[in-house]
């Protein structure tokens, strides 16, 4: 069994939500740079301004479901410290994409301002030293609506990997958008 991180489920679904992310970052007019690696990274899209080169910009895309019980979604505290390094360290501003494939929604927020207006809060898990991130579904902005096409490549590459969601029922837009 190959275990590289090309070839895992999650990976593939990821890779999907990067590249209508990509497609949408070249649309506004940006330069996009992505990962070309097969390894954990730190972030997924680097982007520059073709109107002002200098101005650098970072992205990382999280293709999951939001959490219907509290209108949120996260991420790890692990990737939210690599987040802010990079921030520190590279003077950049730094963006944070959502792909819910079950909703059909892309949402985004920029963490630089995130962190200066304080729109996000850290839940710790209980006997761990590690934590989730998360943020308001209201407080970050609409990025597009998926497509039916972009929810059917979703579809199809779950149906092909094998990979159903483990409770269908909780994810309330994804009926809206299949064909049953």
């Amino acid at each position: 069994m190959n275990n590289s991180w090309e070839d895992k489920n999650e990976t593939k679904i990821g890779n999907l939500g990067e590249a209508i992310v990509v497609k949408g970052l070249e649309k506004v007019g940006l330069i996009v740079y992505t990962t070309s690696t097969n390894k954990s990274h730190p972030l997924d899209i680097i982007c520059v301004n073709d109107k002002n080169e200098d101005e650098i910009m970072f992205f990382e895309v999280k293709t999951k479901p939001h959490r219907y019980c509290c209108g949120d979604t996260g991420v790890d505290l692990h990737s939210w410290n690599r987040y802010l390094n990079l921030i520190d360290n590279y003077k950049c501003r730094m963006y944070l994409f959502f792909v819910d494939e079950y909703e059909g929604y892309i949402y985004h927020l920029n963490i630089n301002l995130t962190i200066k207006n304080n729109k996000y809060r850290i839940k710790y898990n209980e006997g761990a030293d590690n934590g989730i991130v998360y943020f308001s579904l209201d407080d970050m902005k609409l990025s597009k609506k998926l497509s039916i096409e972009e929810v059917e490549m979703f579809d199809n590459l779950r149906n092909e990997l094998k990979h159903p969601i483990k409770d269908i029922n909780k994810y309330s837009g994804y009926k809206y958008f299949s064909k049953t």
